[in-house]
């Protein structure tokens, strides 16, 4: 009974979980799951059936959403503070790769002010920079979509090992 008491007041305090704010939303309902008791079940009967399921699913399924909303949370975080910054080196990769476009075009110009392999270099350099930002801004982006769609899958999974609980013990469920 204390450890229902306990995950009850855990699940409450999280955000997204709005326990404490409306007494009549139960556990299921704040994650979008639909439980009506099929034999007539009492309100805190209910409560602790949805408590124990919980518990039960996140042990099966190896996934809590309490937990799951952190990570989410946290590796976007991660993943915006990295596609700002270009790669080490990337604007003295692209300042090499200019500056020997530059002394081409020296070259065949015949121009011996060598400001154009100056010119190259810069501009190389700027390229290399932008391109390096815009690679890991959309490396960072298909990660965060690969990480949405892990995350969607790894909650359908509970609700569904979740719902299979409470269905055992006499409920009809829908999500």
């Amino acid at each position: 009974m204390r450890n229902i008491i306990v995950l009850l007041a855990i699940v409450a305090a999280q955000p997204g979980f709005a326990l404490a704010a409306e007494a009549s939303k139960s556990l299921a309902s704040s994650m979008d799951v639909h439980v009506f008791p099929a034999e007539d079940q009492a309100a805190d009967q209910q409560s602790k059936d949805e408590a124990e399921c919980y518990k039960w699913a996140a042990n099966k399924t190896s996934t809590d959403p309490l937990t799951l909303n952190k990570e989410s949370a946290e590796q976007a975080k991660a993943s915006e503070q990295t596609k700002t910054n270009p790669a080490p080196g990337s604007g003295a990769s692209g300042a090499i790769k200019g500056a020997a476009v530059g002394a081409i075009i020296d070259g065949i110009t015949d121009n011996n002010s060598h400001d154009d392999a100056k010119i190259g270099a810069v501009f190389g350099f700027i390229g290399g920079r932008r391109a390096s930002r815009s690679a890991k801004k959309q490396t960072a982006e298909q990660s965060k979509n690969n990480q949405q769609q892990i995350s969607s899958e790894k909650l359908k999974n509970f609700k569904n090992a979740f719902s299979v609980c409470l269905e055992a013990k006499k409920y009809m469920v829908k999500f």
